[in-house]
């Protein structure tokens, strides 16, 4: 999806950019299975009042924006590979030729830090947390997010998505360790913590990749992934890794939390059978 930090193999002309065909194809994969499930959480629970604040609610824009970013993130990449086979070179500012790929990336780099804020927001809705440590989750996605227009805007491209990514991990630790607290063996709760785990783990992946993976040539030696499936694919197998688990996970707690309003429904009800006495 959002591949800011994982900028590796380097052509000439296309130096700290990846322009190989796996990575715009699982971009294209984690659109589809994000979009897809964000859909499938709304079908699911068609006739309920979903709060923005709610867990399904935060879930539903998790998997939509992170669904965006990443469809986004393809075309920008899919452009780069274009440039690249027809053996041109990228425009690296706004107005030079080839630069089209600058503006779908600034909406990618864009929808990264909101979309980190909001699976945060699943895991802190989950545990009925106050909404206030929500709406300060999403003010500090919307501060990233202005810091990735301000980057691009200014032609400061090649640094854009770097602290997002940072963001990323530490929101999805923060979820991880939020729902680990919460303990027990609550509906969906091990699900939630896999899908923040797997997030924090495929961003970590491409911003701490080792500098042998960043190039071309014999360098390329001494890393340990493949150039046809690269780390920025592995990254985008646990984007999706994570979007399943989370949509497991708030499903799960979604159909008991059901269960038991109807049990307790059912309890309460008064006995409306004839006495059966005379007058």
């Amino acid at each position: 999806m959002e591949s800011a930090p994982a900028r590796q193999l380097e052509h000439y002309g296309f130096e700290g950019w990846d322009v190989s065909q796996g990575n715009y194809l699982t971009d294209y994969l984690v659109l589809v299975v994000s979009v897809g499930l964000a859909f499938a959480s709304y079908d699911s629970v068609r006739g309920t009042v979903i709060g923005l604040w709610g867990m399904l609610g935060n879930f539903v824009l998790f998997a939509l924006i992170q669904g965006l970013g990443a469809g986004l993130a393809g075309i920008t990449h899919h452009l780069l590979s274009t440039y690249y086979e027809q053996g041109t070179t990228m425009g690296r500012h706004w107005g030079d030729p080839r630069s089209e790929w600058i503006a779908t990336w600034l909406l990618s780099v864009i929808c990264l830090p909101l979309a980190s804020s909001w699976l945060l927001g699943v895991a802190l809705a989950y545990t009925e947390i106050a909404v206030n440590y929500l709406k300060a989750s999403l003010g500090i996605g919307i501060a990233f997010s202005l810091w990735e227009f301000y980057l691009v805007y200014v032609q400061q491209v090649e640094k854009s998505g770097t602290y997002s990514a940072y963001w990323a991990i530490l929101a999805g630790v923060i979820g991880a360790v939020v729902i680990y607290m919460r303990g027990g063996k609550k509906a969906g709760l091990w699900y939630i913590f896999s899908g923040c785990l797997c997030r924090s783990v495929g961003f970590a992946l491409v911003v701490f990749v080792p500098m042998t993976c960043g190039s071309d040539g014999d360098t390329k030696s001494g890393c340990p992934f493949s150039q046809d499936f690269n780390h920025n694919c592995i990254f985008h197998i646990l984007l999706v890794a994570s979007v399943v688990c989370c949509y497991r996970g708030v499903m799960d707690k979604f159909n008991k939390d059901k269960e038991l309003s109807y049990n307790a429904i059912m309890r309460v009800k008064p006995d409306t059978r004839m006495c059966g006495c005379s007058c």
